[in-house]
């Protein structure tokens, strides 16, 4: 996540957690068909990811490029296992700990 270009940053310091939810922007058309924003948020003292957020305007996508929400997710979990997120990178679809996992589609605009 170093690399990515961090729109917001917020940080949650409670006893025994770390909280942290960060939100990014990709722009890259050919790979995502149109600007998509994810948020994380995670534990970060314990390792542990609470809920990933998906936002995606398929109408905004080029016709070609239009995602599913199982691709969003698949390109999302692929792009933090290949950062090594969750440890070293694997071929495995990751069955990670997930409390919550929310993708949203935006119509129109």
């Amino acid at each position: 996540l170093e690399a990515k270009s961090k729109t917001t940053e917020l940080r949650d310091f409670k006893r025994k957690k770390n909280v942290v939810k960060v939100t990014y922007e990709e722009e890259d058309l050919q790979e995502w068909g149109a600007t998509t924003t994810i948020s994380l948020e995670y534990d970060e003292q314990n390792n542990y990811l609470l809920a990933v957020s998906i936002e995606y305007n398929r109408r905004r996508a080029k016709k070609d490029h239009v995602l599913d929400a199982k691709q969003l997710k698949d390109k999302v979990m692929h792009d933090l296992d290949y950062q090594c997120v969750f440890g070293e990178e694997t071929d495995v679809k990751p069955p990670i700990a997930m409390e919550q996992h929310t993708i949203v589609k935006k119509e129109g605009k």
